[in-house]
């Protein structure tokens, strides 16, 4: 693993805060008697987040770039739509990776930080619902 690589995913690991202003703010139009969005968006994440982590570690250990950048993108895109900052740039560094062992090491970070986000939404998804 590089050096930039480690040094960043020890950075990481220290700002381990999931920021869940977006989402908050998004609940702010809901109507009533609607559907609560946020409930909706992140029943929505979970799934697709839950699928693209798939695809990106498939192809990691295939080692199908295409695929690799296609996900990443897509999953980039829609964690920074709501606000997900530490997904975006895991990301990032999956964009612009070009060793086999950084990769390794950044898709194992990603479903760690994933799964850790997916428990904090559950948990905020309760707390909507009630």
């Amino acid at each position: 693993m590089t050096v930039a690589i480690q040094n960043s995913l020890t950075q990481e690991s220290q700002a381990e805060e999931i920021d869940l202003a977006a989402l908050t703010a998004l609940g702010e139009i809901n109507t009533t008697g609607a559907p609560d969005l946020v409930v909706e968006l992140i029943d929505l994440y979970l799934t697709d987040g839950a699928e693209r982590c798939t695809r990106i570690k498939h192809a990691a250990v295939t080692g199908d770039r295409i695929l690799l950048k296609k996900s990443v993108h897509t999953f980039k895109g829609s964690s920074g739509s709501l606000g997900f900052h530490q997904i975006v740039e895991l990301c990032e560094k999956l964009e612009r990776v070009q060793d086999q062992d950084d990769l390794k090491a950044l898709v194992e970070r990603l479903e760690q930080k994933f799964a850790s986000l997916c428990a904090t939404l559950r948990k905020f998804r309760r707390s909507r619902i009630g």
